[in-house]
Formats: C-alpha cells, structure tokens, sequence
C-alpha cells in the first residue's frame, strides 16, 4: 500500500468543507468509508462510475487510467465546494490524467497549502507504485 493512495482515499472521506486543523480532517476520517474507497480505488471491489458499476484494475498512467481518473473525479465532486480540473497530460489511448481539486480558505483565504499524491500504478489491479 502506497502513502500517496492512503492519502487520496483518506481526502476523499472525509469532510473537507468543516475541516480546518489538521487534526479535525483526522477527526472527519471514517474508517469504514476509507475502507471502502481504498478497495474500490484498488480494484478490490466493484463500484459505481459515471453511473455504471465497474471495477478499476488499471490506474497504469501510460495504459488508460481514465476509469481511475473518472472516479476520483466524481469523488472529488461528491464532497463539494471543490473546484475540480481534469488535466489531461499526454492525450491518446496511452494517455494519462492529472486530477486536481481545490478548497478556497475560510479563516485564512490568503494561505496556500498544497496536498499532493499520485494515483498511477506500475501494474494492473494493484495499490502499488514506483515510490512504495
């Protein structure tokens, strides 16, 4: 299991919207919601994307990772107040997407803080990259 997939599913989880210390986004974790995202972003259990229910075994960058990539957008989306951009970085069958999401601040607008974590894989139906 990789840092940067515990990290996106546990971003995913939780509530992002009342969240504004480190330890209320810890608090806002539900394990069994983590859980959950962790295998359906793994491939370990089916899901619903784009409103059919799929398994995501591929998140290889450079075979397709658009199942991967459509699923954490609509995750992403789910949350809202989330401005969501789908960067496509090299386009083509081959090709592979960049997810970004962005909260603006409440009680400090001004600040800039960057949470980042790859999706990608170096094999089909995995939860494992090239930096675990």
């Amino acid at each position: 299991m990789t840092k940067s997939l515990l990290l996106i599913c546990g971003l995913l989880t939780c509530n992002l919207g009342t969240s504004q210390s480190v330890s209320d986004l810890i608090n806002a974790v539900d394990i069994n919601e983590l859980t959950l995202t962790l295998n359906e972003f793994s491939g370990e259990v089916s899901t619903v994307v784009n409103g059919n229910t799929v398994t995501i075994l591929n998140r290889v960058s450079n075979s397709d990772n658009n199942l991967a990539a459509d699923y954490l957008v609509q995750k992403f989306n789910a949350i809202g107040g989330l401005i969501v951009t789908d960067d496509i970085y090299s386009p083509g069958p081959n090709g592979g997407r960049n997810i970004l999401a962005t909260q603006l601040g409440v009680t400090n607008p001004n600040d800039v803080y960057i949470i980042s974590a790859q999706f990608d894989a170096v094999a089909n139906y995995c939860a494992d990259d090239n930096v675990s």
